[in-house]
């Protein structure tokens, strides 16, 4: 099950770039609009392709595989509908590389060294960066009116109450889901506090991401300090 894992996760993903690629040269979407559309798709990774794995260190093989084409395609441009324009490079940094490299991490620490218990939280994570960091951009260039100026960063209000509102959502159902499939007894009040405290932390370190590092920030720092309480959960 766990090579029947890695196959299918590897086809999912490779569906996923064929549609983006389909939407931005048939269909002439903007590789803004690709780019989110492969950030979201993807990182529901865990939903239709983790569970046919039995053990942690397979379900990373794919994740790490992706880092290097990732890299390989952030130079290249292997994969147009997941980069940028080359004259946003620079500030729009290694985000896509940092995306696998999340995923790895997560499932790695959290359910390979840590337990399956710890699982739910990392899958909360993964929707926290997935749906909630995936819709802040958007939702503020379509609504954002109040700008939050930040360093040399102009986020909006809109966009961070989105990333929240969606983060949550998300984090909520993922964590139900995994928490329910793999017989972690979790109250579903303490799931429900988890994900709100998870997506408002994501919220707030967003704002001071740069450079595509909010795959990084946004799920794993609020996983790392809600690590404590998600132990006093499970134990």
């Amino acid at each position: 099950m766990n090579i029947f894992g890695i196959v299918i996760s590897l086809v999912y993903v490779f569906i996923i770039l064929g549609i983006g690629e389909l939407l931005r040269k048939k269909f002439n979407r903007p590789q803004e609009f690709t780019r989110k559309f492969v950030h979201v798709t993807a990182g529901n990774w865990v939903f239709f392709c983790l569970w046919p794995f039995t053990n942690p260190w397979y379900a990373i093989v794919p994740p790490i595989i992706f880092i290097f084409l990732n890299i390989l395609s952030y130079y290249k441009e292997t994969f147009k509908a997941i980069e940028v324009e080359k004259s946003q490079k620079a500030e729009r940094g290694l985000g896509t590389v940092y995306f696998p490299i999340t995923l790895t991490v997560l499932v790695g620490v959290f359910w390979g060294l840590l337990g399956v218990e710890y699982l739910p939280l990392a899958a909360a994570a993964i929707m926290w960066m997935t749906w909630g960091d995936g819709l802040a951009t958007p939702i503020g260039q379509a609504f954002g009116k109040h700008k939050i100026k930040i360093l040399e960063l102009e986020k909006t209000v809109e966009g961070s109450i989105g990333l929240f509102v969606a983060g949550a959502i998300s984090s909520f159902i993922a964590m139900y889901i995994f928490t329910s499939y793999y017989s972690v007894h979790v109250s579903f009040i303490s799931q429900v506090v988890v994900c709100i405290l998870g997506a408002l932390i994501g919220a707030i370190v967003e704002l001071f991401s740069i450079k595509g590092t909010d795959n990084l920030t946004v799920p794993l720092i609020p996983a790392l300090i809600l690590l404590p309480l998600w132990k006093m959960l499970v134990s």
